[in-house]
């Protein structure tokens, strides 16, 4: 419901709510820069939206982290979020496509890739082992044409 005042409304919230949120106590910042304040496509919201509660629930549950550190700028035509952790890290070879991550039962990853297939969002991920997880998802009006 909070999305209802803006995606960047929803994302401070879930940063002062992990329990109702994610699931569990762990520590999120957010650091986002809106230089005005803008209402995208509710879909597009949503989906960024449950990528990065995703993302942070994933951090939380598999990866151990103790800080969550959710940065970005949300413009008129583009939202860049990126989602850090200081979590376990994993290392990403072969999970390239969603048949792969689904067949190795990471739901969490294959979720986050078809929201953002669905959005026309672009997902990269950098993590290695003991090194904690970075993830960006970039969405463009351009592409919602």
């Amino acid at each position: 419901s909070s999305l209802d005042m803006g995606l960047d409304v929803a994302l401070e919230e879930l940063a002062d709510q992990p329990e109702a949120q994610i699931g569990g106590k762990v520590d999120i910042h957010t650091d986002l820069d809106v230089p005005k304040t803008v209402n995208y496509n509710q879909n597009v919201e949503l989906h960024l939206y449950r990528i990065v509660q995703q993302a942070c629930r994933n951090a939380f549950e598999h990866a151990g982290a103790k800080s969550i550190l959710i940065s970005g700028t949300l413009k008129e035509d583009q939202v860049e979020l990126t989602v850090s952790d200081d979590g376990s890290g994993f290392p990403l070879s072969g999970l390239h496509d969603l048949g792969t991550l689904l067949a190795n039962r990471h739901f969490g990853l294959a979720n986050i890739f078809e929201r953002a297939k669905l959005i026309d969002a672009e997902v990269s991920i950098k993590s290695e082992p003991q090194k904690g997880t970075k993830l960006l998802v970039v969405w463009s009006s351009n592409a919602d044409e």
